[in-house]
């Protein structure tokens, strides 16, 4: 797993889940870099490919705690997004025949603004299911109909329409005011 010392959670906030790309995913960079270190020529640069790869996976880490969804880019400078669950519309995951074979795809979290995209994490399917799971809570913890919201009383709305009304002559005093 990945080093989060770049991670700073908000009180009561946990990890649940955390992972890098699979390296599966750096194999060309790893086949070219094996070529080249093969032949006394190339070594140097077979070993740079190496060194590559292996950043390339290794400084970058997707987290999903039980708050919000973070991804971490970046091999010189760091370059973080994140997003709370409660802005998640939807999500998604492909897997190539690879990924199938190899257990990794990606995952894609639409949120209101831009998708937040896991790319070649390992276990896809099973970080499906964990965004499943918190889209359940999420949904469970949220009134989605009026009926779990206390009913107004007659009398409360006629408040309600007395102070509108007042509000609304007030409103016409000062437009008028300023003709």
């Amino acid at each position: 797993m990945s080093d989060l010392e770049w991670l700073h959670l908000e009180d009561g906030e946990e990890v649940l889940w955390e992972s890098n790309p699979s390296i599966i995913t750096e194999a060309d960079t790893i086949a070219r870099g094996l070529i080249l270190l093969v032949s006394i020529i190339g070594a140097p640069i077979g070993i740079i490919l190496f060194a590559v790869a292996y950043l390339r996976v290794r400084n970058r880490a997707y987290v999903i705690t039980n708050k919000q969804f973070y991804k971490k880019t970046g091999i010189v400078g760091i370059s973080t997004d994140e997003a709370y669950i409660t802005n998640m519309q939807n999500f998604s995951y492909q897997q190539s025949f690879l990924g199938k074979r190899f257990n990794y795809g990606t995952v894609e979290i639409e949120l209101a603004s831009e998708p937040l995209v896991f790319k070649n994490v390992q276990d896809s399917a099973g970080v499906k299911n964990r965004l499943t799971e918190l889209e359940n809570m999420t949904q469970s913890a949220t009134p989605t109909s009026t009926s779990r919201l206390p009913a107004a009383d007659a009398a409360s709305l006629d408040r309600l329409y007395r102070e509108l009304q007042l509000a609304n002559g007030a409103i016409e005093r000062l437009t008028t005011s300023d003709q």
